[in-house]
């Protein structure tokens, strides 16, 4: 049927800017719940959860949830060392 394989060429170039999309999703100052969701692997549902947990760096804009991007990359650390801890302990 269409299963045609994609030619190397191609597969590379979308394989990289599929990695440049997310590395730029990473960067932003700003996110919304689906970057946040796909930065992370997690589904929507569980990342409006998080987005409404205590110490979480989010905030109401308009009607929006947002996170702060560089905020959550250092809230992203701390848990990382929190759950390093935990697991030595």
């Amino acid at each position: 049927m269409f299963n045609k394989a994609l030619p190397n060429a191609l597969y590379q170039e979308q394989t990289t800017d599929n990695k440049k999309n997310q590395q730029d999703n990473e960067q932003k100052l700003v996110l919304n719940v689906k970057q946040l969701a796909k930065i992370m692997g997690i589904c929507e549902k569980s990342a409006y959860n998080l987005m409404r947990k205590p110490g979480f760096p989010s905030f109401k804009a308009g009607g929006r949830v947002l996170v702060n991007g560089p905020e959550f990359r250092k809230w992203m650390d701390s848990q990382t060392k929190s759950y390093e801890a935990e697991k030595a302990a």
